[in-house]
């Protein structure tokens, strides 16, 4: 990167992309697309929790009202169940049913 050694990237633009409309064709939509990234290296976890701030920022700023954020990190997960003392063999089965919560839909 001719000398770079980390770059912060915003980008705010249109984005169109082809979905399948339910009756067999393909449609373009337009979406609007925020888009922010660290590249290079970090220190750790910082530049999660610096893209995590900015999120925030960004969805408060809007005043949407509640919301929620879903993280899936390896790294987070596995230190939550280092912090709540969660025996070391049970890690690989947990973080397993971890994720596959986020893939179950309930209705009320």
């Amino acid at each position: 990167m001719r000398g770079i050694q980390s770059a912060k990237i915003y980008q705010v633009g249109k984005e169109y992309r082809r979905v399948a409309d339910g009756f067999s064709r393909s449609i373009t939509e337009e979406r609007m697309k925020c888009h922010f990234s660290i590249v290079g290296a970090s220190d750790g976890l910082l530049a999660e929790a610096e893209i995590l701030r900015v999120t925030l920022e960004v969805l408060d700023g809007l005043k949407l009202g509640a919301y929620s954020i879903k993280i899936n990190h390896s790294l987070i997960s596995r230190g939550l169940l280092e912090v709540c003392r969660v025996p070391e063999k049970l890690w690989r089965r947990l973080a397993k049913a971890i994720n596959n919560i986020s893939k179950v839909y309930l209705t009320p």
